[in-house]
């Protein structure tokens, strides 16, 4: 089908979002389709349109960059996703915690980034 690397690393992130969201026998999906979390995209080539290809990089053994919703109860959608690195993530997901001890959360993300990096997600 792709014989790019880059195109099927998009094609796994485009379904991989959208079994989360569609899919109510993917083990995501209460976080996401069942929290009412939509995917919009209609192909691969539209995402591919709206955030290209992953940038490289990666933290120990895994890939830096994963696709990422920029407001957390967003749809997967034109103009909320992007390309985020693991603490980007965990920063945005704080945001909407919004914990009022920002020293204490500082150490909380890179806590939860050291061990995230050991893990398969």
């Amino acid at each position: 089908m792709y014989k790019d690397k880059r195109m099927v690393v998009l094609r796994d992130a485009y379904t991989g979002a959208k079994q989360r969201c569609t899919n109510p026998k993917n083990r995501k999906w209460k976080d996401y389709g069942g929290r009412g979390i939509q995917f919009l995209f209609t192909s691969v080539n539209q995402l591919f349109r709206e955030v290209g290809f992953r940038p490289q990089g990666k933290h120990g053994k895994r890939a830096m960059y994963s696709l990422d919703r920029i407001c957390n109860d967003g749809n997967y959608a034109q103009g909320n996703v992007r390309w985020a690195t693991i603490k980007e993530q965990i920063h945005n997901r704080e945001r909407e915690i919004s914990r009022v001890d920002t020293e204490r959360q500082e150490v909380l993300v890179d806590y939860a980034l050291a061990v995230m990096s050991n893990i398969e997600m």
